[in-house]
């Protein structure tokens, strides 16, 4: 399995990869099953279809060298829960004592659906995949669980900060340092972790705490660039379906363009072959829009794949997404959380 020394190579600036464009499509082990039916779907596949031709991938619970911490409150709503996976191989007591480059690294997912606590057997929940493939490079993993407001704002980056704001007061302990956070967040996971980032008025800390981020196939508000219209998932796949965009989501009273000011955490951007047409055009915007204030992201096209399966290859032997995401991260200077508020 391709793997780096993560831990090693987050503590250390590196000149980032700046793209002037999307780069050519990149054709690596996704599963034939899974190309198939994200064609004939035209990325429409469901949860519970992908996790199935996943299936024989994914390690199955209780995870081998692997301490799992289920249901972690980080606030009074039942929604508001995380997922812990660390390393056995752990600090343990002498953490009070380690120097800050001996703790660990973390990675945070917040999925598409808010609460992903749905059991696939007695110990497996969907996505577990994401933090144990964290967990496997050395890093401490945490599933992030959010309300089900049914709507991305407030509720969504008020989450993101108390979340962060519990990983901050807590996680050292655990021989984690929450300074080096990396957040991945798909689809709508995405859109809310990019309004928490371009909005100061959510911060928990005195900066967003956040050192990177990773956006796969997220709709984003870049209203008036970004305006509101039909989604269509695919490039013009005939089989499709035009779905409108939901109306809070493009609300331009809420618009994340002007707040990009204040997003310095650098930006993965992975573009599925088969989103819809607001998350497509909204990794264009902000590709522009970022670069225009000098801060380019790293933008990478995931051929044949769409949003969650783009997700669940992780930790499995289709490294076509986590090569590129483990590439961009060992190239981050992740100490840094941006501007204080």
């Amino acid at each position: 399995m391709f793997r780096i020394d993560l831990r090693a190579a987050l503590r250390v600036a590196a000149v980032p990869v700046v793209l002037a464009c999307f780069p050519p499509h990149l054709h690596a082990q996704v599963p034939a099953a899974v190309a198939a039916s994200n064609r004939a779907t035209g990325g429409h596949m469901s949860l519970a279809e992908a996790l199935r031709l996943y299936a024989q991938q994914e390690e199955r619970a209780p995870y081998r060298g692997v301490r799992v911490e289920r249901d972690v409150r980080y606030g009074p709503d039942a929604h508001q829960r995380l997922d812990l996976f660390m390393p056995q191989a752990s600090i343990g007591p002498k953490v009070a004592a380690a120097a800050p480059s001996d703790l660990r690294p973390v990675v945070m997912f917040a999925a598409p659906e808010a609460d992903t606590r749905a059991s696939l057997g007695s110990a497996r929940r969907a996505y577990d995949n994401v933090a144990l493939w964290a967990a496997r490079q050395g890093l401490i993993g945490v599933t992030m669980h959010r309300r089900d407001d049914g709507a991305y704002r407030p509720g969504g980056p008020q989450d993101f900060a108390a979340a962060i704001a519990w990983m901050q007061m807590h996680l050292r302990h655990l021989g984690a340092d929450p300074r080096r956070l990396v957040v991945i967040g798909a689809g709508l996971g995405g859109t809310q972790l990019l309004h928490y980032l371009a909005h100061h008025e959510y911060w928990c800390c005195q900066g967003p705490g956040v050192a990177a981020a990773v956006l796969l196939g997220a709709p984003l508000n870049l209203a008036p660039l970004v305006p509101a219209g039909k989604a269509v998932v695919g490039h013009s796949h005939p089989m499709a379906t035009a779905t409108p965009a939901p109306a809070a989501l493009m609300d331009p009273a809420h618009s994340d363009l002007s707040g990009l000011d204040a997003v310095y955490a650098p930006v993965f951007i992975g573009v599925p072959q088969y989103q819809d047409d607001v998350a497509q055009r909204s990794a264009t915007i902000l590709q522009q829009e970022l670069c225009r204030r000098g801060r380019c992201p790293t933008v990478r096209y995931l051929s044949e794949h769409s949003v969650i399966s783009a997700v669940l290859s992780l930790d499995t032997a289709d490294q076509s997404v986590s090569r590129q995401l483990l590439a961009w991260m060992a190239q981050q200077q992740t100490g840094f959380t941006g501007p204080r508020r």
